[in-house]
């Protein structure tokens, strides 16, 4: 009778122990991190944006050619656009292919691809997690990609590093608030 007393005990101090674990791992996800389709001009549009200018997506944004695959859109700088991609952990988690719905996996697993290629590749603080920027031999964009607790920003344009991470830096803190 003793054993399952104190059995009794393991198993509730494991599932508290569990739903604490969760609980604080949830609280601490970006608010777009559960929509596989988040609203990213709306979110950009909608926040505290602080100067960020919203236009929806074309052709001729920088990742133009990612049109209908991932939420997206632009916004703008003095000298051009900077496309804002987001893929959510529920992005993933949709996806057959993507296999892992962890951003933060998803990251470096994207990182080890570029960095063998990639002209530049250097880490950069910001508003996120863990953010890089990287240009690929032949591709005039210029390329950040952030891991921010449950979503996977990615931006790109034809403009100077500072001009990318300052947009970056301002559309990050800005989907955050629209949503939080």
């Amino acid at each position: 009778m003793r054993f399952v007393g104190w059995a009794s005990i393991a198993v509730i101090v494991a599932v508290a122990g569990g739903s604490l674990w969760f609980l604080q791992r949830a609280a601490g996800s970006h608010p777009l991190a559960a929509d596989a389709k988040p609203p990213v001009c709306g979110a950009l549009g909608a926040g505290p944006a602080g100067g960020v200018e919203v236009r929806m997506p074309g052709a001729a944004s920088p990742l133009g050619d990612l049109l209908g695959a991932v939420p997206m859109c632009d916004v703008a700088t003095p000298r051009g656009p900077v496309s804002v991609a987001v893929k959510s952990r529920a992005w993933f988690a949709a996806e057959a292919a993507a296999g892992e719905a962890d951003t933060a996996a998803q990251a470096r697993r994207w990182m080890d691809g570029v960095s063998g290629r990639a002209t530049l590749v250097g880490a950069v603080p910001g508003p996120w997690r863990d953010g890089w920027v990287y240009q690929l031999p032949g591709d005039d964009r210029l390329h950040l990609v952030a891991e921010d607790n449950g979503v996977l920003l990615w931006f790109a344009g034809r403009v100077p590093e500072p001009d990318l991470v300052e947009a970056a830096r301002r559309s990050a803190e800005a989907l955050r608030a629209s949503m939080g």
